[in-house]
C-alpha cells in the first residue's frame, strides 16, 4: 500500500500535466414512460407509453480539479465532460377517447453532451484505491426522432423532428483503481432530457394534427474503464 501511495502522491504533484484522463462505458438504459399529448379535436389526449432497455454507449474526459490528504481517505473533486448515446425502436398501442388502441411505432436516437461535477471518495484498500463517487451536471441533448402509425393505408400518419433538448445528469457509482493508469467502474444513474417536442402529420381526412412528445428519461447501468486515477 505505501508503494501504491506513493505513486498517487507523485501522480497528484503532476497532475497540471497529466489532469485529463479518458474513460469508457457501456451498458443498458432503462427508457421510462414518455408522455404523447395528441391534438386531434377540442381537447388534447394524453398517453403515456412505456419504453423499456436499450444499449447505452458513453464516454468522456475526467478533469481533476482539487484532492484534500486526510489520513485514511483522500476526498477529491474533478470536472467531467461526458457523452452518450442510446437508439430505441419499437410499436407503442396508443389508447384513445373510445377505448380502442393505436398501434404506432417510434424510433429515436438520443445523443447528449454534459458537464458534470464529480466528488469522489478514495480509500486504500492495499494495493488499490476503493472510490464511491457521485456527481450532478447538465447539457444538451439532441434527439432525433420519426413516428407512424401502422397497418394505416389511407392518410399519412407520419412525422419526424429533430429536437434540442437541455439534459440534466445525477451519476454515482463505485471505481477500482488498480494502479495509477488504470481504473474500472460501475456507473449508474439517469440522464434525463426535459421538455417535448411537436411534430405533425396528416390524417385520412387530409388534415393535420399535431403531437408532442416529452422524452423519457434513461436510467442507465454501465459499466467501463479509465485510463487514470
Amino acid at each position: 500500500m505505501r508503494i501504491f501511495i506513493a505513486l498517487l502522491a507523485v501522480t497528484a504533484a503532476g497532475i497540471a500535466g497529466a489532469a485529463f484522463t479518458p474513460y469508457v462505458h457501456g451498458g443498458l438504459g432503462d427508457l421510462g414512460t414518455g408522455d404523447w399529448t395528441l391534438y386531434r379535436g377540442r381537447t388534447a389526449e394524453i398517453v403515456t407509453p412505456e419504453y423499456g432497455y436499450s444499449f447505452y454507449v458513453g464516454g468522456g474526459y475526467n478533469y481533476n480539479l482539487v484532492q484534500w490528504r486526510q489520513k485514511r481517505v483522500i476526498p477529491a473533486l474533478a470536472l467531467e465532460t461526458d457523452g452518450g448515446f442510446t437508439y430505441h425502436k419499437q410499436t407503442l398501442w396508443l389508447y384513445l377517447f373510445n377505448d380502442t388502441r393505436e398501434p404506432w411505432e417510434q424510433s429515436l436516437f438520443q445523443f447528449t453532451l454534459a458537464e458534470n461535477l464529480v466528488f469522489r471518495l478514495k480509500i486504500p484498500v492495499k494495493t488499490m484505491l476503493l472510490t464511491p463517487f457521485i456527481g450532478v451536471g447538465g447539457g444538451v441533448a439532441i434527439i432525433p426522432s420519426s413516428i407512424h402509425r401502422i397497418r394505416v393505408t389511407e392518410g399519412t400518419y407520419e412525422a419526424s423532428a429533430v429536437a434540442l433538448r437541455p439534459v440534466y445528469e445525477i451519476p454515482f457509482g463505485l471505481e477500482l483503481t488498480l494502479s495509477p493508469s488504470h481504473t474500472i467502474y460501475g456507473r449508474f444513474g439517469p440522464v434525463a432530457p426535459t421538455g417535448c417536442t411537436k411534430m405533425s402529420y396528416t390524417n385520412a381526412a387530409h388534415n393535420t394534427e399535431e403531437i408532442c412528445i416529452s422524452w423519457p428519461n434513461t436510467f442507465v447501468v454501465a459499466f467501463g474503464y479509465r485510463a487514470g486515477l
